[in-house]
Formats: structure tokens, sequence, C-alpha cells
């Protein structure tokens, strides 16, 4: 037990705020790219400021989490409630790469001798499935967090 710890009542609070930015944030971005013309470069130019937006707000609001709340020591409950919520976030992560994984193989046989030029799934469609994957299973995992800090106190 780490008696300097930042406690359950601050990692509830961290969870609940960083799923609401990743979802919002990312979300904006994921709506903006999926209005754009399929190009890279425009998709790059959405998705850096929104990181960077991404970083100065979830730094901000844990200086502010973190002055508004008491410390507390760490317990038990932190391991078990970590484990549990990474194991849903790898569920989600999982079924979303094998779901790509398979499209794409599929998409390879279903070609045949025509090569490339008779594509049925755009690879950015699919670097935007897998990214938008990334981002369910991240909120996943924090909601996760934040609703058994919730229940165990």
């Amino acid at each position: 037990m780490n008696e300097t710890g930042t406690g359950a009542l601050f990692r509830e609070k961290s969870a609940w705020a960083t799923a609401a930015v990743i979802g919002i944030v990312n979300g904006g971005a994921l709506v903006a790219i999926w209005a754009m013309p399929q190009n890279p470069m425009l998709w790059v130019g959405v998705m850096v400021p929104a990181v960077i937006t991404q970083i100065i707000v979830l730094l901000a609001l844990h200086i502010i989490i973190a002055l508004g709340t008491p410390k507390q020591p760490d317990d038990e409950r932190d391991a078990v409630i970590r484990g549990r919520s990474t194991r849903y976030s790898v569920i989600v992560d999982t079924i979303g790469i094998w779901f790509a994984i398979i499209a794409l193989i599929s998409q390879r046989a279903a070609m045949g001798d025509d090569g490339p030029s008779n594509l049925l799934l755009d690879p950015m469609l699919v670097a935007y499935g897998l990214f938008l994957c990334v981002v369910v299973a991240e909120v996943i995992r924090l909601l996760t967090q934040a609703m058994d800090y919730r229940r165990s106190q």
C-alpha cells in the first residue's frame, strides 16, 4: 500500500474527465475526418490539433482535480479495478483488430488477379476504423474504472 498515493477519489474523477475529453475531442475529430475527402494529409491536419487540444485540456483538468481532491492512500482495490478495466479494453481492441485483419484478407481474396485496381475496402477506411476502435476501447476502460471506483466507495 502506498501511503502517499493519489487515492481512489482522484482516480475516479480523473477517469471521468479523461473519458469525456477523449470522447469529445476524438469523436469530433473522427466526425470531421469522416466528412473529408479520403486524403491522409487532411486527416493528419485534423488529428494533430486534436491531440494537442487533448493534452492541454487533460493537463488543466488534472491540475484542477488534484488541487480539489484530498490525498488518500492507495489500496488493493486499485490493482483489481485496473485489471478489470484493462481486460474490457483489450477485448474491444482485439475484436476491432481481428475485424480489420479479416476484412483485408477477404478483400485480397476477392480481388483475385485484378490486383489493387479492384479495391473493395479503402486502406484509409481501415485505418479510420482501427483508430475508432482504439478510442472506444480507451473510453470503455476509463468508464469501467470510474464506475468501479464509484461502486467500491
